[in-house]
């Protein structure tokens, strides 16, 4: 399998579904969840069932009016995904949206990990009816951890800033601020090489 050729943030979206999950209190099941493929930088929405309406919402609202339109979208065959609905959305927005296969599932492998990540933080933070109170925590966390392909935080990689916590001072400091601004592209371009170096260890496997 080749590379998956990334060039800016959010050029390259996957997206998945969790679930079905035990029913909260708001008879919530679902999770749909998304991650860019430079920034690693996830997105994840508690829904209530698994359709394409949801889909269509998510990707409008969480997608492109938060950061852009993708140039690519990457799913697997699942009837939530492949419809008429999407195929509308996609061909509006000029978005390419690319399935994964049986043959070739690791082609949308980095969402799946995530999802693994998200089961395992909920199973140890929730109870079965309040998981969905959980998601927002873990999202913060994940965005703000150091990610092993990028060597980066996704959060600085998206903001070209380290996120403020209760305890942080003013970021008061022009210069500092110029600095980050200076060095997100080459920050950025180390974090790509550190994605291709990644692929090619997974190829040797």
């Amino acid at each position: 399998m080749n590379p998956i050729e990334i060039k800016e943030p959010f050029y390259q979206i996957g997206i998945d579904f969790v679930g079905p999950l035990p029913s909260t209190k708001k008879k919530k099941r679902y999770i749909i969840v998304a991650m860019d493929y430079l920034t690693k930088w996830p997105e994840a929405r508690v829904v209530t069932r698994d359709t394409a309406e949801e889909t269509a919402k998510f990707i409008y609202e969480e997608i492109i009016c938060r950061h852009g339109c993708p140039r690519k979208i990457i799913s697997d065959r699942g009837i939530h995904f492949k419809n008429r609905l999407i195929e509308s959305l996609t061909e509006r927005f000029n978005i390419k949206h690319n399935f994964s296969t049986s043959y070739h599932p690791q082609t949308n492998g980095l969402v799946e990990r995530f999802n693994k990540t998200l089961c395992e933080a909920l199973a140890k933070l929730s109870t079965n009816n309040d998981w969905d109170k959980k998601i927002p925590s873990i999202l913060f966390a994940y965005r703000n951890k150091v990610h092993s392909s990028t060597k980066v935080k996704p959060f600085f990689l998206v903001y070209s800033r380290k996120v403020r916590y209760f305890d942080n001072n003013d970021p008061s400091d022009n210069e500092r601020v110029i600095e980050l601004l200076e060095d997100l592209p080459s920050i950025r371009r180390k974090a790509k090489e550190e994605i291709l170096r990644a692929q090619s260890k997974q190829k040797e496997y």
